[in-house]
């Protein structure tokens, strides 16, 4: 279930983007972008889908305590500080930045205050961008590890998963390169995040769903 919300708010996010999301062509229309309705409800969409990430990373953590413990602990820990560093931000962007900086912006009609708030912003977006490194590393850390905690095993669903943390792992040290300078491969990344988070998600779904039901553990024991 954890695994299909996070699908169903990614495309909730993409939808909102394409369609009603205007680019942020400026500082002061990234700001305007805040104050809009659809972009609120994506921000909350998405800080509740953090907690469904976590949800599948704990369910793998658990899933592989007994078979990896070593991998499954330093995955959990590592997951752990993802979602600390995620949902972190998250709140103080939209509790705070969104609802403080970006409504005083709206209601104000003192330009100079108006830009003073614009500065802000930009420059929270900016502490934004460096507090990344961090979180993309810890979810590097956690999908490798999950990745290790699954190699031995030769299920049909089981290889499904593998596939995903493999995937998963590859785009995460794609982001940690960007962050070294080293950002040849970030543009195919981009272009392909929201089909690789529905392929990722998807294929753990199936395993989380097959691993819940008494068809997963025949497929465990029989090796399929």
């Amino acid at each position: 279930m954890c695994a299909v919300l996070v699908v169903a708010a990614q495309l909730f996010q993409h939808v909102a983007i394409w369609f009603f999301i205007p680019p942020e062509s400026s500082p002061r229309v990234a700001l305007e972008i805040r104050n809009m309705p659809i972009d609120r409800v994506r921000a909350v969409v998405i800080m509740f889908s953090i907690l469904a990430m976590l949800g599948v990373y704990m369910a793998t953590a658990f899933e592989r305590a007994k078979r990896a413990p070593g991998a499954a602990l330093v995955g959990f820990a590592a997951a752990l500080l993802f979602g600390a560093f995620d949902l972190g931000y998250r709140s103080i962007d939209f509790f705070f930045v969104t609802q403080r900086w970006a409504a005083e912006y709206q209601s104000t009609q003192v330009e100079s205050v108006k830009l003073l708030l614009i500065e802000r912003v930009a420059t929270w977006d900016q502490i934004v961008s460096a507090i990344y490194f961090p979180l993309i590393l810890a979810t590097l850390v956690a999908n490798a590890s999950f990745t290790l905690a699954m190699r031995t095993e030769r299920g049909r669903f089981a290889r499904l998963a593998f596939a995903a943390w493999i995937i998963d792992t590859v785009r995460r040290f794609v982001r940690v390169l960007g962050f070294a300078g080293i950002d040849a491969l970030q543009p195919i990344n981009d272009a392909i995040f929201f089909p690789s988070v529905v392929m990722i998600y998807s294929l753990l779904a199936v395993w989380l769903w097959k691993r819940g039901s008494v068809g997963g553990d025949v497929d465990r024991i029989h090796g399929r």
